[in-house]
């Protein structure tokens, strides 16, 4: 009965960057070496936390562990991007992380100077990925529910290189 119920949870967070927009930024600042937040299925690296335990998972829960020392790959529901900056602040964490330019969102100051004009000093460098708005940026898991971020968003998408290693 329990794995019958399991099979019908719906998760509106089981989506994922494209891999072929994943092993660009991968080239560009790689090899990541850890997924924080992914599944068995949406994972981009070998090593992953998951939000639920499932075979190959490193770990449930990426927030209960260290980031120091990995190179992180950092695709999160956007709604956790402020405690996601916190912890790699406090773990002197270096990553990449997907944000979308919501310059109205409370962990906006995080990513950005206070005065809007230049990343935040974290950011060592950041490049748009969705500057076609390509179809396939986002894509569905197979737990994924009907999804706003699945297909092409209408805002701009961001890849930040992250490096709180000397902060």
């Amino acid at each position: 009965m329990l794995a019958d119920q399991l099979s019908k949870l719906h998760d509106a967070d089981d989506w994922m960057l494209n891999k072929k927009y994943f092993r660009i930024l991968d080239q560009l600042w790689g090899p990541h070496t850890f997924d924080r937040f992914a599944s068995g299925t949406n994972n981009q690296c070998s090593k992953f936390c998951s939000r639920f335990w499932c075979p190959g998972s490193a770990g449930v829960d990426a927030f209960s562990y260290n980031w120091q020392g990995e190179n992180n790959w950092v695709n999160a529901p956007f709604a956790l991007l402020g405690r996601v900056m916190l912890h790699m602040r406090a773990c002197k964490a270096v990553g990449t992380v997907i944000v979308p330019w919501w310059p109205k969102q409370q962990w906006w100051h995080l990513v950005r100077s206070a005065d809007g004009s230049r990343w935040a000093a974290a950011v060592r460098d950041a490049r748009e990925i969705n500057v076609t708005r390509p179809r396939d940026l986002f894509l569905p898991g197979p737990g994924s529910a009907n999804s706003v971020i699945v297909g092409a968003p209408n805002w701009a998408v961001y890849a930040l290189r992250v490096d709180f290693s000397d902060m």
